[in-house]
């Protein structure tokens, strides 16, 4: 567990086997109804305050994150489906439902409104968001009544510029990934970048977490 800007970033098993387990099915209604498999878990982390006075009504919710490949149950296209759970603050865990219930938010992802917003725009420098899901907790839930919002976006076939487990003494490393690519492979990044931070831009998009690790290169179409 480490804190990063007064959020705990901490496992939090918050995803169950029997119902994330491979070949669980999940079902999505808009745009149109269709059916996703899991093949697998890719990666899970939580984000909780670490404040005692923001574990107050009305604060911050703290957030699983889910990240799984799933597939199409009929034409076997692959994608990524994020799930992001409301899950009780640090210390709360075993307190009454009730008392967990006072916690219950509306999802204040920003990803979530982001990709919405995009895919209005139809925006090139992001993946497509395919479907997204809302639901609410019942009363065994982690926070009955808290929010459970599946994002199902596309699986793009191209490598991360820089590897996001790198922790934090790694950043000075981190600041030469680019001098893997040749020199002109560079400067069309380079030149991408700049053209999709632009383009973000005049649809009023701000990345609040601009690293390196979100840039995801296809070297064979030269598209980032």
């Amino acid at each position: 567990m480490y804190t990063l800007y007064g959020i705990q970033k901490a496992s939090f098993c918050c995803y169950p086997r029997k119902r994330f387990s491979p070949g669980s099915e999940f079902h999505f209604s808009t745009p149109h109804d269709t059916v996703w498999r899991v093949q697998e878990k890719v990666s899970q982390h939580t984000l909780r305050p670490d404040e005692p006075e923001s574990h107050t009504q009305g604060s911050a919710p703290s957030t699983a994150e889910g990240t799984f490949l799933v597939q199409h149950d009929e034409s076997n296209q692959v994608a990524f489906m994020r799930v992001y759970i409301q899950v009780p603050h640090c210390g709360t865990e075993f307190e009454d439902p009730d008392d967990r219930r006072v916690q219950a938010s509306q999802c204040r992802i920003y990803e979530v409104k982001a990709l919405q917003k995009l895919a209005q725009h139809h925006a090139n420098p992001v993946p497509s968001l395919l479907a997204v899901k809302d639901d609410i907790q019942g009363e065994d839930g982690y926070v009955p009544g808290g929010y459970v919002v599946y994002l199902l976006f596309e699986k793009v076939s191209a490598t991360r510029i820089v590897d996001a487990r790198l922790g934090p003494s790694s950043i000075m490393e981190r600041n030469g990934f680019l001098q893997q690519f040749p020199r002109e492979e560079r400067n069309e990044i380079r030149a991408q970048f700049a053209n999709a931070n632009a383009e973000l831009c005049q649809i009023d998009i701000v990345h609040w977490d601009p690293g390196a690790d979100h840039l995801i290169w296809d070297s064979e179409r030269s598209k980032l």
